[in-house]
């Protein structure tokens, strides 16, 4: 599990290597973002390319009773209510499970920008796994957000900021001066 921690300055939503990780908390909520794949299924997506530490951290989970995918199966492509459905998401989805954090501290809010996070889980046409989304990182903003919008990535692209973005061929860092 992820700890997002308000003071330490870490508090942005980083897409991990695997779905199995997708799991932070709060001050106020827990989030699983793929819930039914990683406590149920106990299953989980590896979408990024294998280096020695990546396989180190897979072989782990498998000695865990995981079963590490790089691909789903038709029946799963096909399925939208699968643990591992295709398309587009965000913290606090439907697809998401939250639970309250109790009891209630007076800190400031942090689950509102949280679940501001948005991205898409796509396949190609071998059935593997990849993110899409877009990095939004500004001086001008204290967290930095997952932002799958189309509208919204073409607008971010035409304002002075860092952005990075990941698709299918990798990711690009464009660099805006300030």
């Amino acid at each position: 599990m992820r700890i997002l921690n308000i003071d330490s300055g870490e508090d942005d939503l980083h897409v991990k290597t695997t779905a199995c990780v997708m799991n932070f908390i709060t001050h106020e909520k827990a989030y699983s973002l793929y819930p039914r794949a990683s406590f149920e299924e106990h299953r989980s997506l590896t979408c990024l390319y294998s280096t020695i530490a990546r396989t180190k951290a897979w072989a782990k989970y498998t000695e865990r009773g995981w079963t590490m995918l790089d691909g789903i199966t038709g029946q799963d492509f096909h399925d939208l209510n699968s643990s591992l459905a295709r398309g587009p998401r965000y913290v606090g989805d439907s697809k998401t499970w939250t639970i309250p954090i109790l009891p209630k501290i007076d800190a400031p809010s942090l689950d509102g920008l949280v679940e501001m996070n948005s991205w898409s889980l796509n396949y190609d046409l071998n059935l593997k796994p990849h993110f899409e989304f877009s990095l939004l990182i500004s001086p001008q903003l204290q967290h930095c957000y997952l932002v799958l919008d189309e509208f919204l990535r073409e607008e971010i692209s035409k304002i002075r900021i860092l952005h990075k973005q990941t698709r299918l061929e990798g990711e690009r860092y464009v660099f805006f001066a300030q």
